[in-house]
Order: C-alpha cells, then structure tokens, then sequence
C-alpha cells in the first residue's frame, strides 16, 4: 500500500502516469527530473515543495493544496491551476515553460512567474496583487478581469492585455513592451 505522506524525501527520474494520487501529503519533498503525465491529484497537499527539470502534462488539480510549491526550469502543460482548493496558494515559477495552463479565480499571494516562456495560457479573474512577471516572455496570453495591482511586469515581453479589464494601480512596466497596453485605445503612436 502506497504513503499518504511524505516529509523530506527526494524523487529522482520517477515517471508518474496516468493515475489517481489522492489524499496524500507531500511536505519539503524534492522532485528532480520526474514525469506527471495524465495524472489527476485529488485533496492532495503539497507544502514547501520543489519541482526541478520536471514535465507536468495534463494533469488535474481537484481539492489540491499548494503552500510555497516551486517549479523551477520545469515545463507544464495542459494543467489547470483553478483546482487548487486553499484560499491563498503560493506557487512560483522560475526558467520554466507553461502552455495551455489555466488560472481561474485564484488568490494567488507570492505568485512569481520569472524568466519563463508562458504560451497559449490563461488567467481569469485572479487576485495578482505584486506578482512577479519580470523577465517572463508571454505568447497569445489571456489577461481577464485580474487584479494586477502592483505586478512586475518589467523587462517581461509579449504581453498584451486591456488595462481597463485588469486591475493595474501602481504595475511596473518597460518600454517599449508598455505601448502595446495602449493597443485598447485604438490610437495611433507616431
């Protein structure tokens, strides 16, 4: 019979696939060159996890916690982030590639999205208060009702939104990448 919990412990090349991982802890646990392909996480927690050169590939949140998890020069695909059940989640990426990933409705505290590729991903009405975008290249990214109040977006390229839809008092931006929020308002720059 498999754990339902694992404290300190480092998964190294494991390949973990189509199945259901539920009700299980991970807790200052370290992944490091792992697969999750098809995997669906039910009321699982991961707490001060580390998730290193990993591939994540459709995978289903339902009831998940994540508490200070990071992904550092990881690829994420097809995953859906709007399943993750606590209040504030804090999750971080770092040199990581995410398409086709989805937040919805999320309050996401600490949420740092650094020197990444993003493409084809997706967030909707999320609470982004100060997140950390900066050096983030974006790709056909939808921005939707978010509260990005006070987010770096500095030095970040690519990203394309309405200001008007989107919470944005106080943002840090770059030129020229910051004239393409002016797209909106339908006015030529000369």
């Amino acid at each position: 019979m498999p754990k339902q919990e694992y404290l300190e412990e480092e998964f190294k090349g494991e390949v973990f696939e189509g199945k259901l991982i539920g009700k299980v802890i991970y807790e200052d646990c370290t992944f490091k060159n792992c697969q999750f392909v098809g995997i669906t996480f039910q009321e699982t927690i991961f707490r001060e996890c580390v998730f290193q050169d990993c591939i994540w590939s459709l995978i289903k949140l339902n009831s998940t916690r994540m508490q200070g998890v990071e992904f550092i020069d990881s690829k994420i695909m097809g995953t859906s982030f709007s399943g993750i059940h606590n209040l504030s989640p804090e999750i971080r990426f770092k040199g990581s590639k995410l398409e086709l990933c989805q937040f919805e409705a999320l309050e996401l505290n600490d949420f740092q999205l650094t020197e990444s590729v993003v493409t084809e991903c997706m967030f909707y009405h999320c609470i982004l208060k100060e997140a950390d975008f900066s050096k983030t290249q974006f790709h056909a990214v939808q921005f939707e009702s978010n509260n990005l109040s006070k987010a770096d977006f500095r030095q970040a390229t690519g990203y394309d939104f309405d200001p008007w839809d989107n919470r944005v008092k106080g943002a840090k931006f770059s030129t020229p990448e910051v004239l393409g929020l002016l797209q909106s308002l339908q006015i030529n720059i000369e």
